[in-house]
């Protein structure tokens, strides 16, 4: 009889795949390195995943995951003013880097996304995809925000979420440029405090 597999397993498994990925280069990373990073075995890894290429999907996809989970926390909570909520979301993410005094990693889907011209086809839709779902929670509270009069800009929702995830994620990238978090603290001062996007 075979070994059997807990969904505890692959669920650390992933886990762990999601930090190993954001902290390296997709094309630089190795099988090899990827399963010692891992602690696992070959014949662990390759139960669970065909290739490298399937280990970072399927890592990707816990990633955004976790996000969506993490950004409705605050979008769906009622404690907290609905203009506040997303403003509330990015400034805790600089208490978050401040304490691991972490700027050095920026967002795993931008990482990617950054190596993407030398993905196929297949895998840049894949990415697309995932990259539509990240932003999800951040169009759907947008949309609300439109409808009880809170924007402050005449746009569409989905364009809204674009250009403020897309702005957060430049100013990670800076962040890491310059090991400082004050990018991103410029980001949510400038954002919300003075174009007032969500007033």
């Amino acid at each position: 009889m075979g070994k059997t597999y807990k969904k505890h397993e692959y669920e650390q498994i992933l886990e762990k795949g999601v930090s190993l990925l954001w902290g390296s280069s997709y094309f630089s990373l190795k099988v090899d390195a990827i399963i010692d990073g891992l602690g696992i075995s070959k014949g662990v890894f390759y139960h669970y995943f065909n290739n490298k290429e399937d280990f970072a999907r399927k890592s990707l996809r816990k990633y955004v995951d976790d996000f969506q989970a993490k950004i409705y926390l605050y979008t769906g909570n009622d404690s907290i003013q609905m203009p506040c909520r997303l403003k509330d979301y990015y400034a805790d993410c600089i208490v978050s880097m401040m304490k691991k005094s972490d700027t050095q990693v920026g967002c795993l889907m931008y990482n990617m996304i950054q190596e993407s011209n030398s993905f196929d086809d297949d895998f840049r839709s894949f990415l697309e995809v995932e990259y539509d779902k990240l932003l999800k929670p951040i169009v759907e509270y947008v949309n609300e925000c439109k409808e009880f009069g809170l924007l402050s800009i005449d746009m569409e929702p989905i364009e809204t979420a674009y250009f403020i995830h897309n702005t957060f994620a430049g100013s990670l990238l800076q962040s890491k440029l310059t090991q400082s978090v004050i990018p991103v603290e410029i980001f949510v001062d400038i954002l919300f405090n003075q174009l007032k996007i969500i007033i």
